[in-house]
C-alpha cells in the first residue's frame, strides 16, 4: 500500500515540509521558531499592525522606547498603593495588572511574551520599590515619569505627522511593550514570519487622503 502513494514534498520553511497531496491543517503549522500559529500571530499581526501604521518614522519608533517604559513605570507606581493581603500575603493592584497583561501577550505569542516578561520584570520592581517609599516622593516620581513619557512620545509623532494610536484605539495602549520588543526582535531577524505578516496587513490602517486622523503635523521623515 505504501508503494502506491505518490507524495509530493514542498519545503515550507528552512525546518518543515508538508505532503500537498493530502489536506493540510493550517493550525498545525509551525512558525520558523517552532510556535503553533496560525490564529494567534494572526491575531497578534493585526494588532501590531494598527500601531505600526501610527509608528513608521524611525525618530516616532525611537522616542518609544523611551516613552512607553517610562509610562508603565509611572502607571505602576499608584497602582502599587492599591494592595490587599492575600493569605498574609500584600497583593498590589500593580502585580494583578502586570499578571494579566502578561498572560494577554503570552495568548498572543508565548516566545515574544517570554521576552516581554524579562523587559517588563525590572520596570515592576523598581515601580513597586518607589511605591513604599513616601507618598509624596512616589507622586513626585510618578508625575516626571508620566509626564516626561508623554512628552517624549508625542515629539515623535510631530515627527510621524499623525498623532498617537490611543487616541483612536485606547486598546493600542497595551500593545505597546509588546510592539517594541517585537520590533527588536525583528531587527535582529527573528520572527521574520510575523514581520512579514505585519507589514502586509499594515497599509489596511494608513490614513486615506483627506481623513481627520492626522491631527500632528508631521516635521519631516
Amino acid at each position: 500500500m505504501a508503494g502506491d502513494l505518490r507524495w509530493r514534498m514542498v519545503r515550507v520553511n528552512r525546518r518543515h515540509t508538508i505532503a500537498t497531496d493530502f489536506p493540510v491543517d493550517k493550525s498545525l503549522w509551525h512558525d520558523d521558531l517552532g510556535q503553533p500559529s496560525e490564529r494567534q500571530m494572526k491575531t497578534l499581526a493585526d494588532q501590531m499592525a494598527i500601531y505600526a501604521a501610527y509608528h513608521r518614522n524611525a525618530r516616532n519608533r525611537a522616542t518609544h522606547f523611551v516613552g512607553v517604559p517610562a509610562i508603565a513605570f509611572a502607571i505602576l507606581i499608584p497602582m502599587g498603593w492599591v494592595a490587599h493581603d492575600v493569605a498574609g500575603i500584600p497583593v498590589s493592584l500593580a502585580l494583578v495588572f502586570t499578571i494579566v497583561i502578561l498572560a494577554y501577550y503570552a495568548i498572543l505569542d508565548r516566545f515574544i511574551g517570554a521576552i516581554t516578561v524579562l523587559v517588563l520584570a525590572p520596570i515592576f520592581v523598581a515601580a513597586q520599590w518607589v511605591a513604599l517609599l513616601e507618598e509624596s516622593v512616589g507622586l513626585v516620581v510618578f508625575a516626571i515619569a508620566f509626564v516626561g513619557g508623554w512628552i517624549v512620545q508625542l515629539i515623535g509623532h510631530m515627527f510621524e505627522g499623525r498623532r498617537p494610536a490611543l487616541v483612536d484605539n485606547l486598546f493600542q495602549v497595551l500593545i505597546a511593550p509588546i510592539f517594541l520588543v517585537a520590533e527588536v526582535l525583528f531587527a535582529l531577524g527573528l520572527k521574520r514570519g510575523l514581520a512579514a505578516d505585519v507589514a502586509g496587513q499594515m497599509p489596511r490602517h494608513l490614513p486615506t487622503a483627506g481623513s481627520r486622523t492626522n491631527a500632528v503635523r508631521g516635521v519631516g521623515d
